[in-house]
């Protein structure tokens, strides 16, 4: 077995170990090669290309998401521990916190990230709505640039307690410059609502997926949660979009039921395993 830094001239030897994975497993690593092809690394066996992994670390980060791949006539030869351990020494190098990973209950994924040192944290439930006619919601302004700060710390102070409770890392959403340049792309598909010129919800539709969507613990019990999502579909109508989707953390039950309660129906169920680097 050898292991190689990925290069550019190699894609069709991960193309050719992606044949036989399942098609989410192909859409994860096929995106982080995209965007991450220098943290991607490449086994073969006998010169044959039997495994893959790739993460998204990089400089400054604190915790990366990876995922890997082994050829289903290749597993239980170590392969795919050694896979993570480039993934694991590249974090390392980079002072990265914790690698996380994310699967369908799988009892084989489990045994394996288990072994390697992986802890479940979380669940979260992908779901998703298919939109028949939406209405605008008033109340809502559109997020710019200005609203940065005020917008991250509002959606920080948010979530920190169901971070915090579940040990999700970071405990509290950063004003990252990644962020900001993520909400200057996407400002015009994210909302807010303000009572007194405070933001107190927001969150946004982004190719057909809703995300970020919060309400200040303050403003709670108003219904503002269920108009943002309200107001996200709209958009996505207007934009031409028929089916929406998200991620809501499972053991978030008030968001949960908020999403069941608007018709959105669970597609499936991901764990989510994290190993602490530093």
């Amino acid at each position: 077995m050898k292991i190689i830094k990925f290069d550019p001239i190699l894609l069709r030897d991960a193309e050719r170990i992606l044949e036989t994975a399942p098609f989410s497993a192909k859409e994860d690593i096929m995106s982080l090669l995209e965007l991450f092809s220098k943290n991607a690394y490449i086994a073969y066996s006998l010169g044959t290309p039997v495994g893959i992994a790739c993460s998204n670390v990089y400089e400054g980060k604190r915790r990366a998401d990876f995922s890997v791949y082994v050829c289903p006539k290749y597993r239980r030869r170590g392969i795919g521990t050694a896979l993570v351990s480039s993934v694991v020494e590249q974090a390392k190098k980079t002072g990265l916190n914790s690698l996380i990973c994310d699967f369908e209950k799988n009892e084989e994924l489990i045994s394996f990230v288990s072994s390697l040192g992986f802890e479940k944290r979380y669940s979260s439930h992908f779901m998703t709505y298919y939109i028949e006619s939406a209405s605008i919601v008033s109340g809502f302004e559109k997020y710019d640039n200005s609203m940065f700060l005020q917008f991250v710390n509002a959606e920080a102070d948010a979530f920190y307690p169901i971070r915090h409770r579940l040990g999700i890392e970071p405990e509290r959403i950063q004003a990252t410059e990644n962020v900001r340049s993520f909400l200057s792309k996407a400002a015009d598909k994210y909302f807010v609502y303000r009572i007194d010129g405070e933001i107190v919800a927001g969150g946004g539709v982004y190719n057909g997926e809703i995300t970020d969507i919060f309400v200040s613990e303050k403003a709670r019990g108003q219904g503002l949660g269920r108009k943002t999502v309200q107001r996200c579909i709209y958009e996505a109508y207007r934009s031409g979009e028929r089916m929406v989707s998200l991620w809501v953390i499972s053991e978030n039950t008030p968001a949960v039921n908020l999403y069941r309660s608007l018709g959105f129906q669970p597609e499936k169920t991901h764990d989510f395993y994290t190993k602490q680097i530093l």
